[in-house]
């Protein structure tokens, strides 16, 4: 999206979409089974979009806590080292139980048929307006994580999402449309399940309550920055910079892991693959043996959810390129490679400057209970001696320049 607009914006407007769609189903009837299924599918994916919005806030390592338990120990586990308990406030807490729920009813939404009726586009434009904001969110705390409060460090913020969320759990109109138009009761009670919906509709609002009054100073950021989607130049262009930006961060924080690298080197790679010509003769790629050494480690904190994401559809780009290598699409990502090999030169020289204190595991070796020795020492994780391969910088220079 590369409108001119602020968090507080996208947000009204995404409310906005939602209601628009309500009323649309409480005016006119759905003309097919397909129609239903598609409006349930574009429902799903504002679910989605508000989930994910949500985890960015909070924080997804404070979520991801609720999977350590204390009654894990080195006696029932003895090839890992028993994990310390860790107590969640009563917000991580509702927040975890929250996301457990939503992820259930996404999971419950059908596929969508393509291409979506005009009854889905309400929910289709809300799911890009949310997903907007969560661009805009990320891009905020990148760049300017130095001079304005963090974003997830305010908890009034999360009621934004929150009170969309609660705008989709009333599904009594949607589940009588979907009937109308002959969808199977049975397929509307699996992607409409009401018991769960009103358990989620009752977190939801009880969630909000432990949340503080707002006063948060979100509504006002402004979309610079954001990822700009129409074309697939300038989606490789924002998100490879946006990579670099975070990793300055990340590394300004202490926070940048080897797991995180390992992402980042595979943008790399294909970064150079692209500047290579298509026609010519390939040579070596110099970032194969980095991501190779790279994926032999592991680190004891989880990937860095921006740069996964980020680096997830950058390789999604180039997938689309090399399945179509003559396309317009794909020119146009080759030329965004060559305009941003400065970007992939700084981000070599962030990463060979953090890679000498960067923490970094060999992981430890699974072994079947049937296979252990009996008082043999278990499997550990192992920290390597091998040094860090230096990532190639200055980047490789292009083949043939378009």
């Amino acid at each position: 999206m590369s409108t001119p607009a602020t968090y507080g914006e996208l947000m009204h407007a995404t409310r906005r979409a939602v209601l628009s769609a309500g009323q649309q189903l409480a005016r006119h009837p759905l003309a097919s089974p397909d129609d239903a299924a598609a409006v349930l599918a574009a429902r799903g994916t504002v679910i989605a979009a508000i989930r994910e919005q949500v985890i960015s806030m909070h924080g997804p390592a404070r979520l991801a806590a609720h999977h350590w338990r204390p009654a894990r120990t080195r006696a029932a586990c003895a090839t890992r080292i028993a994990t310390v308990p860790i107590t969640l406030d009563d917000v991580t807490q509702s927040l975890t139980d929250w996301t457990d729920l939503t992820q259930q009813l996404i999971d419950a939404t059908p596929p969508s048929p393509n291409p979506p009726p005009p009854a889905a586009a309400p929910y289709l434009s809300a799911a890009r307006a949310i997903r907007a904001a969560t661009d805009l969110l990320h891009t905020y705390r990148t760049t300017t994580h130095l001079a304005l409060p963090r974003p997830d460090a305010d908890p009034a913020a999360l009621l934004e999402p929150l009170r969309i969320a609660e705008a989709l759990a009333d599904t009594h109109v949607l589940y009588t449309r979907c009937r109308h138009a002959g969808m199977p009761a049975g397929d509307v009670d699996t992607a409409l399940p009401l018991p769960a919906i009103t358990t989620w509709a009752h977190t939801t609002r009880a969630l909000a309550l432990h949340l503080p009054a707002p006063g948060t100073d979100l509504s006002d950021v402004p979309t610079a920055g954001t990822i700009r989607t129409a074309q697939p130049g300038t989606e490789w262009s924002d998100r490879i910079t946006r990579i670099a930006a975070r990793m300055r961060a990340l590394t300004d924080e202490h926070a940048l892991t080897v797991t995180t690298l390992a992402r980042v080197a595979g943008v790399g790679l294909v970064s150079h693959y692209l500047r290579q010509d298509p026609h010519g003769a390939n040579e070596v790629n110099p970032w194969f043996a980095v991501c190779t050494q790279l994926g032999e480690w592991s680190a004891t904190t989880p990937v860095d959810p921006l740069i996964d994401g980020d680096a997830r559809d950058l390789l999604a780009l180039a997938r689309t390129a090399q399945r179509e290598p003559g396309s317009v699409h794909a020119h146009q990502l080759r030329r965004a490679a060559h305009r941003t090999v400065d970007v992939v030169t700084g981000i070599a020289v962030i990463a060979n400057d953090a890679m000498p204190t960067i923490d970094r595991w060999i992981p430890a070796t699974p072994t079947p209970a049937y296979l252990r020795t009996v008082k043999a020492p278990p499997y550990l994780a192992w920290r390597p001696t091998e040094e860090p391969m230096p990532w190639p910088t200055p980047a490789a220079a292009p083949v043939n320049a378009l």
